[in-house]
């Protein structure tokens, strides 16, 4: 054969063979890889598990002999018992629940269940094993009866009572951990979407818990498992691949004996996943020896075809260039698979440090090689300071001894772990109390190491001394109760047993109350009555109480509040009463309902006559305002006529005050009615003081002067306008001859300046005796009118003076000597700023462009409605008026046109209202047109229907700028 030939075959042959055997080097570091990730994830999670299971049988320890010496009933009865099973459940976020089984397969106490529901575990698997032997039990993933979750348990037998007989099955303690709890630590070690699964293996099969989590307790592993072969060889550890059944994917699964418990920690790693980069890898090289072979060939073709020499140096050249292409491509695949064991590392480095424990590597001589960022925070030191420290360093000296011995066995291979608790120096020097955990890592980078899992459990023993202290206080309390507690035997009603309070409720001594039944102190029952309804409460098992009337020794009633429970104390049903004494408390609540409905009333009565009241006050006022308004237009040319009608604008205005203040006032008691404080101009109340009341005195034959005053003050005008007027009023109704006079000055107050403003109504009355002084003040309290005469007013003027002094926080004072007059007097604080208020502007003429627009009005007060026809007609606009809301859609109908304002109204005949009438003319047009409702009301349902329907509100008697003011601003809104 030619040279030339043999090369030719030995270029096609040598690539995939050399290719075939990077491959096989390649496939088996890349198993050594997983199986060295494998081995340290399920050293970690196995020391994890076994922690976990640890602290449960403590928790149980506790438990047993928490109840050691307890009858089942009276662990049953007993609320301090749930309190620390839920203290205890709390303290550990493993713990899923704590449950006392009685030994007839009925659970008794539980952390989250008080008092217990009937729950029977007797056909449990726990249950049946603890009852045959007394071992440590791991129960098998089941779904909660009564919380509904899935978990699995750990559980022993309680410690019989003393002098029991061997063997002795006295109940089940069971601490259930949640599938969630191991579900949560175990993704932060495989992550969201990985391909891997986590679990804990019974040494039968049987799956306790997984990850990714299951929604249902699933079967036991196959049969063929070579699981089985690993716990049938008593092997503590061990590696295989299996497919699994439930999702058909191959995984090599590494597994790890908890310690002397019957179960395994799994960790299976998905072989595609773990294979994957191997794969590209493979593909890429296999690409490369392709490119090679043919490379070579293609030299053996140039050197045998010569001839083809300018051919053959393209081929060479083309192939050189995909050979490097090739190596470019097998190069970027070498990086991604760094890439992955990088971030398969990072992604264990990450469990590493958020773990919920610290976690710490120390070489065989004790000094600390790394540690997790949750120990640094427990100690209070950075890792750098950790990082080459000996552990003796940073434990309490007093607790070295007692761990020599341990770490010794755990050197010399006597032991595979061991615990520890000890208190850890932290960096400012104060001790924590801390549960080590360490266990040897052969084999690693760094050799031989010790690998410590450090649990803060500082929390655990300060709520253990709470809980003790709690359990102290609860017992003191119970026995210095308040209340009477009774037990009662059902059938017979014959009182087993009370505390000393319960006979002191009814007056009897406790020997004279232990020979009575709850039939002879019951009111209201008879003896059949109430044993079937002790009956009931015990077939139900349900806790109840009610109020009753029980009989006093004296034959008084004494109303009572009765708390019953159905207990079982020896397999024999008793009930359980509390009894609170509640008779001051019902003959106060009698008292208080009886007060209450009088009031009720009294407000009904005083409320319908305010309504009306208010009403039909100011609806002839309005027409007077109205009119007045519409002569004027009619009188301009008259000066003398125009000043009459401006002393009738004024009275009709003080009027208005006095009516809106006086039904304000009626609210005062009620607190509905609010100060509105401005700064007022002192000269503008005393004019309109002047104007009002002038003409009146003069009538009397009385003096009359007001002194000028341009003080600025700080008060509601209206309010304290009506406040001068009943001084006014009250001053020339009691003073037959002489006069008044409104006079003013300043308060200096300590010397620091002028701050208040006293304005005072002096008279030459009668006079006010000395002791009547204090009670002028009151309602209906009058002076000098015996015989109640009406014409010296109704004796309500000085009540609602003070309840608008307290209102506005102005006083009021009195002085007076008989016969010679009286001297009343408010004190007004002055404006800070001593500014009178601005001038209002000048108003313009109604519109705009009033005389084109169509308004209409719903008044069913006739007087009231030509009023207003004629004020807006005055105005320039187009009015359309009605006495109801059909009516004016008739009319609307009639005219053809679209009204752009609508006026009404509250108050209409036949129960209709303005709301009413507006939203049907809305509705019937089919536009949301601009309206202004006018109330007469003092309470809040026109303002509520109001706002509901987006209509400004006018409050009558309206003053025609007031009127002009609304039309304007829901025309402009409208527009």
């Amino acid at each position: 054969m030619r040279p030339l030939t043999i090369l030719f075959w030995v270029s096609l042959l040598l690539p995939p063979a050399v290719a075939g055997a990077i491959a096989w080097r390649s496939y088996e570091q890349t198993l050594e890889r997983a199986s060295a990730e494998g081995v340290q994830m399920v050293s970690i999670l196995r020391e994890h598990a076994m922690r976990v299971f640890e602290v449960q049988e403590q928790v149980i320890a506790q438990i047993d002999a928490h109840i050691a010496g307890l009858s089942w009933d009276e662990i049953e009865a007993s609320q301090p018992i749930h309190a620390r099973l839920k203290a205890l459940a709390d303290a550990s976020p493993h713990i899923d629940g704590l449950w006392l089984v009685r030994p007839e397969g009925r659970t008794a106490a539980s952390a989250d269940f008080y008092p217990m529901p009937f729950s029977p575990v007797a056909e449990r698997e726990y249950f049946q094993v603890l009852k045959e032997r007394d071992v440590t039990h791991l129960g098998r993933m089941i779904q909660g009866r009564l919380k509904g979750n899935l978990n699995f348990n750990l559980s022993r037998r309680r410690t019989p009572p003393p002098g029991s007989p061997a063997g002795t099955f006295d109940g089940v303690i069971l601490v259930t951990t949640s599938i969630d709890f191991f579900a949560g630590f175990w993704r932060g070690v495989l992550g969201e979407q990985a391909p891997h699964v986590v679990g804990i293996l019974r040494t039968d099969g049987e799956i306790l818990a997984r990850y990714p989590t299951l929604t249902a307790p699933p079967p036991r592993i196959p049969a063929d498992s070579p699981f089985y072969a690993l716990v049938a060889a008593g092997r503590d550890t061990g590696q295989y691949s299996f497919r699994s059944l439930s999702d058909g994917r191959e995984r090599i699964y590494f597994q790890a004996r908890l310690g002397g418990y019957p179960a395994y920690v799994t960790v299976g790693l998905d072989r595609a996943a773990v294979m994957e980069p191997w794969r590209r890898s493979v593909l890429v090289v296999a690409a490369l020896a392709a490119a090679t072979a043919l490379l070579l060939a293609a030299v053996v073709q140039v050197a045998r075809r010569r001839e083809d020499r300018l051919h053959a140096e393209v081929l060479r050249r083309r192939y050189a260039e995909s050979t490097l292409v090739a190596k470019e491509e097998h190069l970027e695949a070498l990086q991604r698979a760094e890439a992955a064991l990088r971030a398969s590392e990072e992604r264990f480095r990450s469990v590493y440090e958020q773990a919920a424990v610290g976690i710490e590597r120390l070489d065989l001589d004790g000094r600390i090689v790394d540690a997790n960022e949750t120990l640094c925070a427990i100690l209070g030191y950075s890792r750098a300071e950790l990082v080459g420290r000996s552990f003796e360093e940073i434990t309490d000296p007093v607790d070295l001894p007692g761990e020599r011995e341990p770490l010794r066995r755990l050197l010399a291979g006597e032991v595979g772990r061991y615990a520890f608790e000890k208190r850890y120096i932290r960096k400012d020097g104060s001790r924590v109390w801390v549960r080590v955990t360490s266990s040897l890592v052969r084999g690693g980078e760094e050799g031989d190491t010790r690998l410590n899992i450090v649990e803060d459990v500082s929390r655990r023993q300060a709520v253990e001394t709470a809980l003790r202290n709690s359990e102290e206080r609860f017992r003191r309390l119970f026995e210095a109760a308040p209340f009477g507690v009774m037990m009662v035997e059902p059938g017979t009603l014959r009182l087993v047993a009370f505390n000393d309070q319960t006979p002191r409720i009814l007056g009897y001594s406790r020997a004279e109350f232990a020979r009575l039944t709850v039939a002879d102190i019951e009111v209201g029952n008879t003896r059949e009555q109430i044993v079937q309804a002790q009956s009931d409460l015990i077939a139900s098992g349900a806790r109840a109480a009610h109020e009753t009337r029980l009989k006093a020794k004296d034959g008084a009633m004494r109303d009572v509040i009765v708390s019953v429970l159905p207990v079982e104390i020896d397999g024999k049903a008793y009930i359980y009463s509390g009894i609170v004494d509640i008779t001051d408390r019902k003959r106060i609540e009698r008292e208080l309902a009886e007060a209450k409905e009088a009031a009720e009333q009294a407000n009904l009565a005083k409320s319908k006559f305010l309504a009306a009241a208010s009403h039909d006050l100011r609806q002839p006022l309005q027409s007077l305002f109205l009119f007045a308004h519409v002569l004027e237009a009619q009188v301009a040319g008259s000066e003398k006529a125009l000043g009459t009608l401006g002393a009738l604008h004024k009275g009709l205005e003080a009027m208005k005050g006095l009516l809106d203040s006086l039904l304000d006032v009626s609210r005062l008691d009620a607190g509905s009615v609010t100060a509105d404080v401005r700064s007022v101009q002192v000269a503008d109340l005393l004019d309109a003081l002047d104007t009002a009341y002038a003409r009146i005195a003069a009538n009397k034959a009385l003096g009359w002067s007001v002194e000028p005053c341009d003080a600025v003050v700080h008060t509601d005008p209206t309010l304290l306008a009506q406040l001068l007027r009943n001084f006014v009023e009250n001053a020339i109704r009691y003073t037959p001859r002489g006069g008044v006079r409104v006079t003013c000055h300043r308060i200096a107050k300590d010397g620091a300046g002028d701050d208040r403003l006293a304005i005072e109504v002096h008279d030459t009355g009668i006079g006010i005796p000395a002791e009547h002084m204090a009670s002028i003040w009151e309602e209906f309290h009058q002076v000098g009118n015996p015989e109640r005469d009406r014409e010296k007013g109704l004796g309500l003027g000085l009540a609602i003076v003070r309840r608008l002094s307290e209102l506005l926080g102005h006083p009021v004072t009195a002085r007076s000597e008989p016969g010679k007059g009286s001297v009343f007097a408010v004190e007004v604080p002055l404006d800070p700023d001593g500014a009178p208020p601005a001038l209002a502007a000048a108003r313009s003429a109604p519109g705009p462009g009033a005389e084109s627009r169509l308004v209409v009005v719903v008044e069913d007060d006739s007087i009231v409605l030509t009023a207003l026809e004629a004020l807006l007609t005055e105005w320039g606009y187009e009015v359309l008026t009605a006495s109801s809301g059909a009516e004016a859609m008739e009319r609307i109908r009639a005219d053809g046109r679209l009204p752009d304002v609508l006026v009404s109204d509250y108050r209409l005949r036949a129960g209709e209202v303005g709301t009413q009438a507006i939203r049907l003319i809305r509705q019937t047009c089919g536009h949301p047109i601009p309206g202004v409702l006018l109330t007469g009301e003092t309470a809040g349902a026109a303002l509520r229907d109001a706002a509901a329907e987006g209509l400004l509100v006018v409050h009558k008697p309206v003053l025609p700028t007031e009127l002009d003011d609304a039309l304007r601003q829901q025309m402009l809104a409208g527009a």
